[in-house]
């Protein structure tokens, strides 16, 4: 029995022309159709196929070459029944023109053979599907396996699971035990070992069931996810790389912000530092604006003076530190001229004069002109909270040194303006501002206030004999012995040519008297040595006067002065006289003319 005799035997087949006539139906498809030869033969296909619509597609698809294996089609039979089948044609050509002469179609009614399609299915798909018994031997290998790991089948049935990843056997023989204990779906990612490129598997474990649903080995799908995992591996460095991008955007932002706050604090203290009148206002402001740049700190500036030798306090913030006289040579910031950190890494030294302070410290110079004139100490409770202070404190001292300087230079201009420079005593539009100011205070708090005004007696004649530069050296020494005289509430000044006047508030008459008289018996031991020497000593003629018992301004009291140093002249000079009542005092400048 021929090849082609056998299928027709077993399969439904039906020939038809090319218009779709049936020619031929053999005897398996009339017991399929229930209809006899006569009744199939020279009738349209349509007559057996459920939809007329799909029969005409079917045959156009096989007249083009193109009809698929196993269509699925619906037979109906002449009974009235349907049957589904699959089918499959095949085109017989004429062998002079190749024209079609006949299309022989041959049905499979559905039969139960779902086992077989299933291994079919496992066979041609895509995944890598293995099975294996309870123990892990490897039964069933498919050809997507073979594509995923690189082994043929006859080369790992037999083999254990195991032996393809890069784990412990324990590891796998617990993924199988516990599937077919639980019954359930284990999914893993596993690393496989025996492709020579590493590779990253996705398996998921499912128990495979026998008839009695009793558990009879596991299946495994596996999946290649290494590009996955590469992906992710990537995404994430991606995002790491990220969130580091991030983390350093914000520090900088912080820094910005952090750089624009204190410029904005730099910018104030600018504006302050201008309008400061004197240097404790100065050093106060360094140390408001120091604790704003340098946030939970404490410090201190401690200055130098005249008075004393080392640095004192002169202005704080936060907790005290320190507040007592330091010598120069205990902070090593005065040693060297520049800052010094100390306490914020392991082998720094530290200040003696901070010797028994906890915590970290800075310690940054004042200077001016290149000379020290204080230090300014930072205080940290803990080294971590530092960053990079040194930078901060030598520009807030540098603008602190800066307005210093200006201040200084203005104090010694306004010296210049209202100083007599022979005398270094103040001259007389000082005296005028400060006597007006001086009898309005005392004026509004009933207070006394009194003038002592003088002369060097026959000054003209000790110029003409020893000359106007010895008669300079004469009024210095005087204008020196003026200002020794007086308190620091007084004042000495120049008050033209050879007078010299003093005023004394808060002093009543009395006082007055006896402080004139103390200058006049100065003035008799004064010695003035020019240029190696000996000058002949001069006599001073003084009058006193007093507000309000001699005029209630300044120029009835000075005029009073002025009277009694004239009546002083008058009774021989070198005498001290109080100014009579006002009303006896004689013409404004009665002593002018006279020596």
């Amino acid at each position: 029995m021929s090849q082609k005799e056998t299928r027709a035997e077993v399969q439904s087949i039906v020939t038809i022309s090319p218009d779709g006539i049936i020619k031929e139906v053999n005897e398996t498809a009339q017991s399929l159709l229930r209809a006899s030869l006569g009744d199939l033969v020279g009738n349209h296909i349509t007559l057996i196929l459920q939809d007329s619509v799909q029969a005409r597609y079917a045959m156009k698809l096989a007249f083009n070459g193109g009809f698929p294996k196993n269509c699925r089609l619906s037979l109906k039979t002449l009974e009235g029944t349907v049957v589904d089948a699959y089918c499959n044609a095949t085109v017989s050509r004429n062998d002079d023109d190749g024209s079609i002469e006949a299309i022989e179609m041959s049905f499979n009614p559905h039969a139960d053979n779902s086992d077989a399609l299933l291994a079919g299915i496992v066979r041609g798909a895509k995944d890598a599907i293995l099975c294996a018994d309870p123990q892990g031997v490897i039964v069933s290998w498919n050809n997507g396996a073979t594509e995923l790991f690189g082994l043929p089948a006859g080369e790992m049935v037999g083999t254990t699971l195991s032996s393809l990843f890069s784990c412990p056997e324990s590891d796998i023989e617990g993924l199988i035990n516990n599937v077919t204990a639980t019954s359930k779906v284990s999914q893993v990612e596993l690393k496989q070992k025996r492709d020579g490129n590493q590779k990253f598997v996705s398996i998921e474990f499912s128990p495979v069931l026998g008839s009695g649903s009793e558990v009879i080995g596991v299946s495994a799908i596996c999946r290649d996810v290494t590009k996955d995992k590469v992906q992710i591996e990537n995404i994430a460095a991606e995002f790491k790389t990220a969130v580091k991008t991030n983390e350093l955007l914000t520090q900088h932002a912080s820094g910005l912000s952090r750089q624009a706050a204190q410029m904005e604090l730099f910018a104030e203290l600018s504006g302050l530092l201008q309008v400061c009148e004197n240097e404790d206002e100065i050093f106060f402001l360094i140390t408001r604006i120091a604790g704003k740049l340098y946030p939970h700190t404490s410090g201190v500036l401690s200055t130098t003076g005249e008075r004393f030798s080392g640095l004192r306090p002169s202005a704080h913030w936060g907790e005290p530190l320190n507040m007592m006289e330091i010598a120069r040579a205990d902070c090593i910031a005065s040693r060297k001229i520049e800052a010094h950190v100390s306490g914020y890494e392991d082998g720094e030294q530290r200040c003696p004069h901070l010797a028994d302070q906890e915590g970290a410290y800075l310690c940054a110079p004042l200077l001016l002109h290149d000379e020290l004139i204080g230090v300014m100490t930072v205080g940290w409770a803990s080294a971590r909270t530092i960053g990079d202070p040194p930078a901060l404190a030598t520009r807030l001292l540098a603008d602190g040194a800066l307005a210093l300087s200006n201040l200084r230079l203005k104090q010694e201009l306004k010296e210049l303006a209202i100083r007599d420079a022979l005398t270094g005593l103040y001259n007389r539009r000082h005296l005028q501002e400060f006597l007006g100011r001086e009898l309005m205070r005392c004026t509004r708090k009933h207070l006394p206030l009194s003038l002592i005004l003088f002369d060097v007696d026959h000054f003209k004649i000790f110029n003409d004999k020893n000359g106007h530069y010895a008669g300079d050296a004469v009024l210095h020494e005087v204008g020196r012995l003026t200002h020794q005289m007086v308190r620091a509430s007084d004042i000495g000044c120049r008050y033209g040519g050879e007078e010299f006047l003093i005023v004394l508030p808060e002093q009543h008459i009395d006082s007055a008297v006896q402080r004139a008289e103390l200058i006049r018996r100065s003035a008799e031991v004064l010695h003035v040595n020019y240029h190696g020497r000996l000058l002949p000593t001069v006599t001073l003629s003084l009058g006193v006067a007093a507000f309000p018992l001699h005029g209630d301004t300044a120029e009835k009291v000075i005029h009073a002065a002025d009277a009694a140093l004239y009546l002083a002249k008058s009774l021989g000079r070198n005498r001290v006289v109080l100014a009579p009542p006002a009303d006896l005092v004689g013409v404004e400048g009665a002593s002018e003319g006279m020596s």
